[in-house]
C-alpha cells in the first residue's frame, strides 16, 4: 500500500486514575472511524518500548507488533 491510504496514530494517553473508564476505547473508536471514513486501511501505532500494558489494549482493536525500530 502506498500514498494516501496510510495512517498513523501517534499516541493515546489516559491518566492512570481514568484508565478502565472507557475513555481510551472511545478515543480509539473515534480515531478508527475517522480512518475508515477517509479510506485509510494501513494504520500504524507507535508504542514506546517498556509500555507493555498498552499492547493488549491495541490488540483488542486488531493491532499487533510487526516491526521494531531501534534508536541510539
Amino acid at each position: 500500500m502506498t500514498g494516501g491510504n496510510r495512517g498513523e496514530l501517534d499516541s493515546i494517553f489516559v491518566l492512570q486514575d481514568f484508565r478502565g473508564s472507557g475513555i481510551g476505547q472511545e478515543l480509539m473508536t473515534l480515531s478508527l472511524g475517522w480512518f475508515k471514513t477517509n479510506s485509510i486501511e494501513n494504520i500504524a501505532i507507535s508504542v514506546l518500548f517498556g509500555n507493555d500494558e498498552a499492547l493488549p489494549f491495541y490488540e483488542k482493536f486488531g493491532f499487533y507488533p510487526r516491526t521494531y525500530v531501534l534508536s541510539k
